[in-house]
């Protein structure tokens, strides 16, 4: 997001790293705020971890230090937007899986949190709108917003798609813990197809942590893979589909992964499973194809593979819309809203 707001014209002063790095850069701006520097607005994104407990140690040092700058901020007319990315220690089933001991402080932490941006940010960003009902108290609704990440379009998708004697190369990059990451279906629909491979990318330490709950499966079509931010970029443009056939479950219903709109960067279509934010967002731009079940995902890949042109098809359109999601057009949304918000 620096980045895209420098390409839309902003000049960024940076607050981030370490509470001792946050505090040393506050502290510049603010001598910059009192010799008279305008500032447009302050855009900040939390992690999922409370502010003060954002350090690598995770002790609240700093507990105050980024909620009174807020304040300073609001003192000197700066309007502020904040993107809360995630609200998962509001959800009851994630809840359990906390032990007590972290629990109860993390969860004071995150109250703490949410009462900071409360009282002192102008208009909050969040993922989806559905996800304003894991608010932990009422926000007045014209002054909160679904910001979408951004992808950074290819100039064209490299595809082999109309190669008729080749396999369908499926890709899949995210978590593998189930229920929530449960790929099975992924898995055994491919292995009940010819002419298709899905490459499977996580991270290696989640593989090793639940690649057992798998053991019983067939793998011969299927490639796991541990790739980085930049390794990932081959796997994308050798894909001709991002599949994720998973069952919708819970607060995972209400996100839209970065995945997502990643793949609408490389020109990737998408099959999803109905019933998600993420699918909803799919049929609205028209950039693949909504199964309700295993059966219609099969039948589809099957009908898909003997007529690629169907594939081609969405292909040319996602190289046509991508340019609406990009990081650029996400920064000129949230720097719009809040210069409106100071007017």
């Amino acid at each position: 997001m620096k980045e895209a707001f420098q390409n839309i014209g902003y000049t960024v002063d940076l607050v981030a790293g370490n509470s001792l790095q946050r505090k040393k850069a506050i502290k510049n701006i603010k001598s910059e705020i009192k010799k008279g520097v305008y500032y447009n607005f302050l855009y900040a994104e939390s992690s999922n971890m409370p502010i003060p407990l954002a350090d690598t140690h995770h002790f609240p040092i700093r507990l105050l230090l980024d909620y009174n700058f807020f304040r300073f901020l609001n003192q000197n007319n700066i309007p502020i937007g904040f993107f809360y990315r995630d609200l998962y220690w509001r959800v009851d089933e994630l809840k359990k899986k906390v032990s007590y001991l972290k629990f109860i402080p993390k969860q004071a932490f995150h109250w703490l949190e949410w009462y900071g941006v409360a009282k002192t940010v102008n208009h909050l960003f969040v993922p989806t709108k559905s996800m304003a009902k894991y608010f932990p108290t009422d926000w007045p609704e014209e002054r909160f917003s679904a910001l979408y990440p951004g992808c950074e379009p290819v100039s064209s998708k490299i595809s082999k798609i109309n190669y008729k004697n080749n396999k369908l190369k499926l890709f899949y990059v995210g978590g593998v813990k189930p229920p929530y990451y449960d790929l099975t279906p992924l898995i055994k629909t491919v292995n009940e197809l010819d002419g298709f491979d899905l490459t499977l990318c996580c991270r290696q330490k989640d593989w090793e942590v639940d690649s057992h709950y798998y053991s019983h499966l067939n793998f011969d079509q299927v490639n796991i893979v541990h790739a980085n931010s930049s390794e990932i970029v081959k796997f994308y443009m050798e894909a001709d589909i991002f599949f994720d056939i998973r069952k919708p479950e819970g607060y995972l219903q209400n996100t839209i992964p970065i995945k997502v709109i990643e793949s609408l960067g490389y020109e990737v279509p998408l099959l999803l499973m109905d019933g998600t934010e993420a699918a909803d967002f799919v049929k609205r731009e028209n950039a693949g194809w909504i199964v309700e079940n295993i059966y219609e995902a099969k039948k589809l890949l099957n009908k898909l593979r003997k007529n690629r042109d169907k594939i081609v098809d969405k292909v040319n359109h996602i190289g046509k819309i991508n340019k609406k999601h990009t990081w650029k057009k996400r920064a000129e949304k949230a720097g719009g809203i809040l210069k409106n918000s100071a007017e």
